[in-house]
């Protein structure tokens, strides 16, 4: 169909961890039509949880914040099954125990 074949004789190296494969494993138990809404679904409960987490924690309007919501890279995340959002929500997550639990100063010369 595409006009290419994968030489067998090569090896293929998996692109992902093994956790992320046996994570996202229960999705092909699913029939395709289904996965793909429960992927965009939890994708979409991310990127709510990371603008709750970011309004929470930080002083960006909720203005702003919706506003983000509307642009391209956002939608084409969502829209095309990427995972753009839950990297959002470690990253935010990550963020917000940073400010939260504020580490410990080191002073260069003292230990």
């Amino acid at each position: 169909m595409t006009g290419f074949t994968w030489d067998q004789s090569q090896y293929f190296p998996p692109v992902y961890p093994p956790f992320w494969y046996a994570a996202v494993s229960p999705l092909s138990h699913l029939h395709y039509d289904q996965a793909v809404h429960v992927w965009a679904g939890l994708m979409t409960a991310c990127l709510i949880i990371a603008l709750l987490l970011i309004y929470r924690f930080t002083d960006v309007p909720v203005f702003l914040l919706l506003i983000l919501c509307l642009s391209t890279p956002v939608i084409h995340s969502i829209s095309s099954g990427q995972k753009g959002t839950l990297l959002l929500l470690i990253f935010t997550v990550s963020f917000v125990l940073l400010k939260k639990l504020q580490p410990v100063k080191c002073e260069v010369g003292r230990l």
